[in-house]
């Protein structure tokens, strides 16, 4: 609860500093991102992955959409292993730091895909259920475009049992103009 509320103080205090400026830049970016904790009650262990997310400024903050893909390991003998992909759109406000840094923090909604290894079983299936969550990201200028990242999220899976995400990731980033095609469709 007091992670919610700090991120929600951030976001509002970021909004009111920021121009109003949308769509003029995009801002790919690439992430090896990594568990923290305990997710499934011991029945598999998540493990790391890579997350591409491509962003623009948008209403004060930046617009994104991410994907996020990591597998899944059984601790149990006759579990399947799963692949676990998760698309999500997100908002975070950005507050301008000293020396050039820049913390973003937000949240998002999307969806997670889990692929299981062996769909004869009758009571696993492959499914795909709904996603909400928060995140923190600080990035820091490396060279011209190019900024390095380091950030946190916890995502709530909405499944009968909860599920709740908790992750790290670091990364790179590159911005570049946004093509005027784009900036039209997107207006």
């Amino acid at each position: 609860m007091r992670i919610s509320l700090v991120l929600a103080l951030l976001c509002c205090a970021a909004s009111a500093r920021a121009q109003p400026r949308h769509l003029e830049t995009l801002e790919g970016a690439l992430a090896g991102v990594a568990p923290v904790g305990e997710t499934y009650d011991g029945l598999w262990t998540a493990g790391p992955g890579g997350a591409l997310r491509v962003g623009t400024e948008f209403y004060g903050g930046e617009a994104s959409f991410a994907l996020h893909a990591f597998p899944n390991e059984p601790a149990q003998p006759d579990l399947p292993a799963f692949l676990a992909v998760r698309g999500a759109l997100g908002w975070g406000a950005r507050l301008g730091l000293p020396a050039r840094l820049r913390l973003t923090a937000g949240g998002t909604v999307g969806a997670v895909h889990m692929r299981f290894d062996d769909e004869d079983r009758d009571a696993l299936s492959n499914e795909t259920e709904l996603t909400a969550g928060l995140f923190a990201r600080l990035d820091a200028p490396l060279a011209g475009p190019v900024r390095l990242f380091a950030g946190a999220e916890v995502v709530h899976v909405y499944t009968a049992v909860p599920i709740t995400y908790r992750f790290v990731q670091g990364g790179v980033s590159v911005s570049a103009p946004a093509p005027g095609w784009l900036r039209r469709l997107l207006r």
